[in-house]
């Protein structure tokens, strides 16, 4: 099941990332809830599909991401993000080859927290991946290597194209985890106790309330970006104010934030940027 509205706004208006999981249900015949979903402007959960079958399975993920393809049509740009789960990636690089396959960053840490149990290398992890420039990244995966070089050989089998901002061969942009799935499995954890035919209705009367109150925030917005991507952005302008900057040479400062200070080289003139998220 897909809205036509929500399959209108992801070609006009969305960022061509789609997060794709499936969690149980619990009526009688039990299944899974397959689930396609994105990031709209304001940061919001955007549901693109839906389907209910027997389980996870290579069957279940080709059939869903195949009637997915159909509805959508062929992306370029298309950047799906997933768990590990071998069956999404089979069905994600036969569906659509021409797509780039993110694995969620979360799931990585967690199991990096089972595997090797060490709470610096779990930090360490987070800011290589979420890291903007590959020069930060080199740096900071550096120090997870001389900390456990087992960390680094795991994380390395899995890709880093595929879990670090920096290297990723395709635009994820912000999306670095499923937890946009998570947080409508959330909102549906009452409906998927209920019969198929409820849980269907269940799902289009919730797209329709957010639809309309969605489209009630936008006519009212007096900016130019969205609510949140406003916000963001006055946020960082106020904190990059209280910058002190101070030159060492004509190539190179030291920016001192709240106490702490950084070397920041620049080969031929200073420069800084505020980074903000893009659409």
């Amino acid at each position: 099941m897909s809205i036509s509205a929500s399959l209108a706004g992801f070609h006009t208006s969305i960022r061509h990332v789609v997060a794709v999981d499936g969690t149980f249900l619990k009526a009688k015949y039990l299944g899974t809830l397959f689930i396609a979903t994105c990031k709209d402007g304001n940061n919001q959960i955007y549901p693109l599909a839906f389907r209910i079958g027997d389980s996870e399975n290579d069957a279940s993920w080709e059939w869903f991401l195949q009637k997915l393809h159909d509805a959508l049509g062929h992306i370029d740009d298309l950047f799906v993000i997933s768990d590990r789960h071998g069956s999404i990636e089979k069905a994600v690089h036969k569906v659509f080859p021409h797509a780039r396959h993110g694995v969620c960053t979360y799931h990585v840490g967690q199991n990096l927290k089972t595997k090797f149990k060490n709470p610096a290398i779990h930090k360490l992890f987070h800011d290589a991946a979420h890291a903007y420039r590959v020069s930060k990244f080199n740096f900071i995966f550096g120090q997870l290597e001389m900390i456990d070089p087992r960390t680094s050989r795991y994380l390395m089998d899995i890709g880093v194209d595929r879990w670090a901002r920096s290297y990723s061969t395709g635009k994820r942009y912000n999306i670095m985890s499923t937890g946009i799935v998570e947080s409508l499995n959330a909102v549906l954890k009452n409906a998927r106790d209920l019969p198929v035919l409820q849980l269907v209705e269940e799902l289009r009367n919730l797209l329709q309330k957010w639809f309309v109150t969605r489209q009630q925030q936008a006519m009212s917005m007096s900016t130019e970006l969205t609510m949140w991507a406003d916000g963001e952005l006055r946020s960082r302008y106020n904190m990059s104010a209280t910058y002190l900057v101070e030159p060492i040479n004509s190539k190179e400062c030291n920016v001192n934030y709240a106490g702490i200070s950084a070397q920041i080289l620049q080969h031929f003139m200073l420069h800084f940027v505020l980074q903000v998220f893009y659409y």
